[in-house]
């Protein structure tokens, strides 16, 4: 996270659409990192500086290829609460309205395990009502 704090636009005025891109999206893989190891406050304020990030940079934008944005923020909120265990959190925060999408992705999921997902993905399932099999 140095790195990140070190790349967080002093004055909001001065930055760029670069800077913030880069600062957004390593601040999700931070995100990410403190989902991995159960830190439910880590993730909480990594997600939240990001979404300042990403309402300050405006829309989604694919700088230095680092596809940020409020997409790709809402995309790391999902992954992120599966990653702790929350599949009802991740479903509401996905608002799942896809299911065609959902539902492939489970079933490739299932696949690669051989029909047997881990638990946080099982739960995502079953609470979307989606059979991956």
């Amino acid at each position: 996270m140095t790195a990140a704090n070190r790349l967080a636009p002093a004055d909001a005025g001065e930055a760029t659409a670069q800077g913030l891109s880069v600062y957004g999206s390593l601040l999700l893989q931070g995100a990410m990192a403190a989902a991995r190891l159960g830190d439910h406050s880590g993730v909480a304020d990594l997600v939240r500086e990001a979404g300042h990030v990403a309402a300050a940079l405006g829309g989604d934008r694919n700088e230095y290829w680092t596809s940020f944005g409020p997409t790709n923020l809402r995309l790391h909120v999902v992954a992120a609460r599966v990653e702790l265990g929350e599949a009802g959190v991740a479903i509401e925060a996905a608002e799942v309205r896809h299911r065609p999408v959902a539902h492939a992705a489970l079933r490739d999921a299932a696949r690669r395990v051989r029909g047997k997902l881990p638990g946080p993905l099982a739960d995502l399932a079953r609470r979307a009502r989606i059979d991956p099999l």
